[in-house]
């Protein structure tokens, strides 16, 4: 007897397969002669299915002016030894530190003061392209180390808009399940909060894998992966910082359902977005990102 087995998969898609079935009649009655290949003719030989994950580049965040927000990049990891900062480097150090970290100096001090002489103690990270422009000076500092390793960077720290562009974090336990489902690996990094959540479908991009049987190496279905799409936005940068710095506090984000093609956010009505856990997808084409202080009349 023949039958079609269809496996479906949120990475390799649908694995399909005509399976040829044995039946016997013994004992006044009909039976299967098993065997693991009726699940799928690859596992006949006994063994298991192994998903080998494929996952793509995060799209990058980009504000109106093709300055990124966010972006996958080369970060190098900043921290110090304490015992091994020489007295007469330590202005140095600090005074480097705090341009890199834009953190007060008295403020990174105070992070490994009490620390042991021994112990490695984080202070932040910046980009490549920030630590490669000072590395001559920084090179030659005593106790300061310098890791470079490439994660989700977001450009300007606490002035790049943190609050609008949010961030990525570890799939909360309570959700695995439910990101495994749509392809994700149990340790994928998703978005948490604001941009990043709101646009995960698209700054994810379409993850790909491939389906093995473990005994045999024997290749099921392969998909590759997809990567995620740039987010540009009608947002600048320079004015954010500029709002930082000044404590004013842009309080309503919203997305402008049709471009105006200028700068200013007159034209169209606006949708608001939720900072928090609940963001809601507007439906739309394109977005426009707009921000305005508290108080301020979208319309």
């Amino acid at each position: 007897m023949q039958y079609k087995v269809v496996l479906h998969t949120g990475l390799v898609g649908s694995v399909s397969r005509q399976i040829t079935m044995q039946l016997v009649f013994a004992d006044s009655r009909w039976g299967i002669v098993w065997d693991d290949g009726l699940i799928l003719p690859e596992l006949k030989d006994g063994g298991n299915l192994l998903m080998e994950y494929a996952s793509p580049a995060r799209g990058n965040i980009y504000d109106r002016s093709g300055l990124a927000f966010a972006a996958q990049t080369d970060a190098v990891a900043i921290g110090v030894v304490a015992g091994e900062i020489l007295p007469d480097q330590e202005g140095l150090l600090l005074s480097e530190l705090s341009r890199l970290l834009n953190v007060h100096p008295e403020a990174l001090r105070s992070r490994y003061a009490e620390a042991g002489p021994d112990w490695y103690v984080a202070l932040g990270e910046a980009s490549i392209e920030q630590v490669s422009s000072r590395f001559g000076v920084l090179n030659n500092i005593s106790g300061l180390r310098l890791n470079q390793y490439q994660t989700r960077y977001y450009m300007g720290g606490v002035a790049g808009a943190p609050h609008a562009v949010g961030y990525v974090a570890p799939i909360p336990a309570a959700e695995v399940a439910a990101y495994q489902a749509q392809g994700y690996s149990p340790d994928a990094f998703v978005g948490a909060q604001g941009l990043e959540k709101w646009g995960e479908k698209q700054l994810a991009g379409e993850r790909g894998g491939t389906l093995w049987v473990r005994t045999a190496s024997v290749c099921v279905q392969a998909a590759g992966p997809q990567a995620g799409q740039r987010g540009k936005f009608l947002v600048d940068v320079h004015s954010l910082r500029a709002g930082c710095n000044s404590g004013a506090v842009h309080a309503a984000v919203y997305i402008q359902q049709h471009f105006c093609g200028c700068a200013g956010c007159g034209q169209g009505r606006a949708q608001y977005l939720d900072l928090g856990p609940g963001w809601s997808q507007p439906g739309v084409a394109e977005q426009q990102l707009c921000l305005r202080r508290a108080g301020a009349d979208p319309d």
